[in-house]
């Protein structure tokens, strides 16, 4: 279902929007919120969203006049003049005040953790992040140019939208090993994972650390935050365990606070868990 044109209007949203609005887990006024969908309407004038057939799910409460709606959109855009374009999915949820017209009074979004790259030609993959991944198999002179999708976590940790890169070399194949032990990129405490976050139409690429795991952690305030783990000493246990922290982006630098007690459920890897003794 393509709904481009519908959204493409400030009015449209301007009458769509209750006075004030739960906006990314914060409270704003409908202005504040216009200001910012005229802002990424500017950067990026060319947009092309569809609703996912069959991922749409609505759900009212009985008792009173609200109502929720979730669902996964897949988009397009891009900047002609600053030659720049960008794509993926979202999973969206609205809450819906039913009262009188239908406003919006709570709006939040994901994007999905991992979308599809074909192989080391990237052609959905930025540049920089292609090439990066493309000097790396030519330096361990690996036999394939494959890049699983399994390698390529796509989050948003600064909220602007634009999908930032998560690169596990762990996970690239290369030859009889992975790409990250033919670099010699891990030891005991994990490997070592890249980050590349987007900005100004470019992605710019930081340094995790060496990880034993990453994957997407909660929405915080509009900005994606990634849940990391590490050796066991890092928090004062024994190396065989991990520790966890919640990792999120403040505009200039990663800051990072322990997330204590998750226990091993079924289908979990390793590192996703910690053993029951574990000291909080």
């Amino acid at each position: 279902m393509e709904f481009t044109r519908a959204i493409c209007s400030i009015e449209f949203l301007g009458s769509s929007y209750a006075p004030e609005v739960t906006y990314y887990g914060s409270v704003k006024d409908k202005q504040t919120i216009l200001t910012d969908k005229r802002k990424f309407m500017e950067r990026w004038p060319q947009r092309n969203y569809q609703i996912r057939d069959g991922s749409v799910s609505v759900q009212c409460e009985g008792a009173s006049s609200t109502c929720g709606v979730t669902g996964i959109i897949d988009w397009e855009v891009s900047s002609p003049a600053r030659k720049a374009n960008s794509n993926g999915s979202v999973t969206f949820s609205y809450n819906l005040n039913m009262a009188s017209a239908i406003l919006i009074v709570e709006e939040n979004s994901t994007l999905v953790k991992r979308r599809t790259v074909p192989s080391a030609a990237g052609a959905q993959l930025p540049a920089a992040v292609r090439i990066a991944i493309t000097n790396k198999l030519k330096q361990a002179a690996c036999s394939t140019d494959d890049i699983p999708t399994k390698s390529i976590l796509t989050v948003d940790l600064n909220g602007d939208r634009i999908p930032d890169y998560v690169i596990e070399y762990e996970l690239i194949p290369c030859n009889d090993t992975s790409l990250a032990q033919a670099l010699g990129l891990c030891g005991t405490g994990g490997c070592a994972v890249e980050f590349w976050m987007s900005g100004d139409g470019a992605w710019k690429k930081l340094d995790l650390g060496v990880l034993r795991g990453v994957e997407v952690g909660k929405r915080l305030e509009g900005h994606d935050t990634l849940l990391v783990a590490t050796h066991g000493s890092s928090c004062n246990q024994p190396g065989y365990k991990s520790c966890f922290y919640a990792v999120w982006w403040n505009e200039q630098n990663f800051y990072r606070e322990r997330v204590q007690g998750r226990k091993c459920e079924a289908g979990q890897q390793s590192w996703q868990c910690e053993s029951s003794d574990a000291q909080n």
